[in-house]
């Protein structure tokens, strides 16, 4: 037979309720209110509080990388626009440096072709000088050797 009704058949205690009831009771409901003001509400109090700050920190982290993200894209479009802006200078730099030396180059051939031309006509000079000088001892050789076969 079951436990239950065997109390009830044995006549079961009825239940009175008296002063010890609302003792327990009211020593019930203030445990429960002290531990709910002392413990488990500073408890609940530094979960949210840690809950909001693990949030905003990671709220704070996501904005901070997305700024370094942009930061950088920036850096690489700055750094992008200032190698297109060097190269182009460069570019610009290296043409006005062969103009430059294409003229150099010019002018040297100029003045070497003049040197050149001017050192041509110093060594006709000096051929006509001394053609003009074997011709005249041309001559008198020519004279002293028809003056010797005739004398």
């Amino acid at each position: 037979m079951p436990q239950s009704l065997v109390f009830v058949a044995m006549g079961a205690p009825s239940l009175d309720l008296d002063i010890t009831l609302l003792i327990e009771l009211s020593l019930f409901f203030l445990t429960a209110i002290l531990l709910t003001r002392f413990i488990i509400g500073p408890y609940l109090k530094s979960r949210r509080l840690r809950d909001a700050l693990t949030t905003g920190a990671m709220q704070d982290a996501d904005e901070m990388a997305a700024a370094s993200a942009a930061l950088s894209n920036e850096l690489k479009e700055k750094q992008q626009q200032a190698f297109s802006v060097a190269e182009s200078e460069r570019k610009a730099m290296m043409a006005k440096a062969n103009e430059e030396a294409a003229a150099l180059i010019n002018q040297a051939r100029k003045e070497a072709q003049s040197q050149a031309i001017a050192q041509q006509n110093t060594h006709i000079a000096e051929i006509q000088s001394l053609d003009n000088l074997a011709a005249g001892q041309q001559k008198k050789l020519a004279m002293q050797i028809s003056q010797k076969l005739l004398a």
